[in-house]
């Protein structure tokens, strides 16, 4: 099938595609009313695409690039939670709906594109198309399971030891992302991370 948004056919594929690997049984009239929703975007490294202390009206969806979720603590230290670098939704969605619960800040870590809907508009769509339904329940699911091991390392494994897992799971990451990024999500400095890399 054609998808009406000519001008950037190849991302919206990237969103249909992602969407039926999840939903493998989707109707294809359902994906196509949720591209339908959505708008293309280009930023750089450096743009924030949401602030802690802010909500925005829009639903982003990552098709390419980089985005790391971070916290700033009272004193103004940053504590880098996640990176993102596959299609996905880019959002502190999880979050939103619970009272004193931290938000995080969502910034560019290299030049990104997204595809960007309003939130008023995906919110209407929840409420007549399962296959939306389907694909962010299946989203936050991976999600949730992701936030859970990420925890349960803290308890059970050594600096050393989530480094390893870290990098089983995103080898790519060494590669790709600055030291002090990957020093943050396992909750040491760039310096002890220079000490157990050295060790391997």
């Amino acid at each position: 099938m054609q998808y009406e948004q000519e001008k950037h056919k190849n991302e919206i594929k990237v969103l249909a595609d992602t969407i039926k690997r999840h939903c493998p049984n989707a109707k294809e009239n359902e994906v196509q009313l949720i591209c339908d929703i959505f708008e293309l975007k280009h930023l750089v490294k450096g743009d924030i695409i949401k602030k802690s202390d802010k909500q925005i009206p829009f639903i982003n969806f990552l098709i390419s690039g980089s985005v790391r979720f971070f916290v700033i603590s009272k004193k103004g230290d940053e504590t880098t939670y996640r990176i993102v670098d596959y299609p996905t939704f880019v959002d502190d969605k999880l979050f939103r709906d619970f009272k004193n619960m931290p938000t995080m800040t969502i910034e560019c870590i290299e030049k990104c594109t997204i595809l960007e809907a309003k939130s008023s508009d995906f919110k209407r769509l929840l409420n007549s198309n399962l296959t939306l339904n389907i694909f962010l329940r299946n989203i936050m699911m991976e999600e949730v399971a992701d936030f859970m091991n990420s925890i349960l390392s803290f308890f059970s494994e050594e600096a050393d030891g989530r480094y390893k897992q870290l990098i089983e799971k995103y080898p790519h990451y060494l590669k790709n992302h600055p030291l002090k990024y990957i020093a943050s999500m396992i909750g040491i400095t760039p310096t002890q991370l220079s000490r157990i890399r050295k060790k391997k």
